[in-house]
């Protein structure tokens, strides 16, 4: 870190996934974060069902790689969660991460949807929240 004021920032990647299939995204990091620090994933369908089919509570898996995928922090399950009213000024837990991204880099990675119980397509919403360095 340089000599400027550094405080914490977030950016918000949204993916628009399709059901049953793999859905790829590539996303410049806003060039004046100097590290990543956080990450937290959010969706906006409601996967729960009633009745007697009931929706599996791993619903696809997602992974997300820094610099060129030199470093893959985020390599995991999508839960059948509907938490598409998350408020971030509420305490929620982020997973934390230890990430400097290097300048015009790329954050990149998939969702992929296992296509279970016909739910459709939906928006994924990935937070980072890091810090950015003004001078």
């Amino acid at each position: 870190m340089g000599s400027g004021i550094t405080r914490t920032k977030r950016f918000i990647i949204e993916v628009a996934v399709t059901a049953g299939e793999i859905n790829q995204f590539r996303h410049k990091v806003p060039a004046e974060y100097i590290k990543i620090n956080g990450f937290l994933m959010t969706h906006n369908h409601s996967f729960v069902s009633g009745g007697a089919t009931q929706v599996p509570p791993q619903i696809g898996n997602v992974s997300i790689s820094f610099n060129n995928k030199s470093s893959n922090p985020i390599n995991g399950p999508v839960m059948d969660i509907d938490n598409s009213n998350t408020r971030l000024d509420r305490k929620v837990k982020w997973l934390t991460l230890d990430e400097t991204p290097l300048k015009g880099e790329y954050i990149e990675g998939f969702i992929e949807d296992f296509g279970l119980a016909g739910v459709g397509d939906y928006i994924v919403k990935l937070y980072f929240k890091g810090l950015v360095e003004y001078n």
